[in-house]
């Protein structure tokens, strides 16, 4: 499947509880990791509901793991879909004080109806702008913008970036998430040579 480009969409204001709904599940990229092993870890990621803003502005938590040990899921993050003051739709994303008290709960999602606002810090740079398209959504960081944040003291930077599509066989979130060197800006990890394509199982 061709990657979409996300300049390809003009940008209108999604409904954001489509977009929650049509996003949650559990997903892999095993076709990918299969094709093409030396760029893409076989991942299982998890999307799950977490009621914590109230209906207008649906939450999701993300986890993902190597297939082959999934009991070490790490990235457990939470993205918000707020409307901005421009009409359009945004996604914030917002990171865990005690990511580790959270692992696993995307195998397990009903832990995460004991998650609160004070278990999370927002992230203020990462921020993405979401569209809507003909076959999903798409979403990007704004020009200019870095998603920058402290994790055990040490700076973190991460480029992030998706597109949902709805297909004939099932949803496909497309992640351009890669780490990057704050310092040198080289890439660390991650969607180096592409996105990492999942379907939802």
């Amino acid at each position: 499947m061709a990657t979409i480009p996300i300049q390809a969409f003009p940008m209108s204001a999604p409904d954001p509880q489509r977009l929650a709904q049509a996003l949650a599940g559990e997903y892999s990229n095993a076709e990918q990791a299969i094709a093409e092993p030396i760029w893409y870890v076989h991942l299982r990621l998890w999307i799950r509901p977490v009621p914590l803003f109230g209906a207008g502005e649906p939450a999701l938590f993300l986890e993902q793991a190597n297939v082959y040990t999934l009991a070490n899921a790490y990235r457990q993050r939470v993205v918000q879909f707020v409307s901005d003051l421009d009409g359009t739709l945004a996604a914030q994303f917002w990171q865990f004080r005690e990511a580790e008290r959270w692992r696993g709960a995307g195998a397990e999602p009903d832990r995460l109806g004991a998650v609160t606002a004070a278990d999370l810090v927002p992230l203020p740079g990462c921020r993405l702008r979401v569209a809507a398209h003909p076959q999903g959504w798409a979403a990007q960081l704004p020009p200019g913008c870095q998603c920058r944040f402290t994790v055990d003291g040490r700076e973190r930077q991460v480029h992030l970036g998706f597109r949902v599509l709805e297909t004939a066989e099932g949803v496909v979130y497309e992640s351009d998430d890669y780490g990057i060197d704050p310092v040198s800006s080289d890439r660390l990890w991650g969607a180096l040579m592409g996105p990492y394509r999942f379907r939802q199982l």
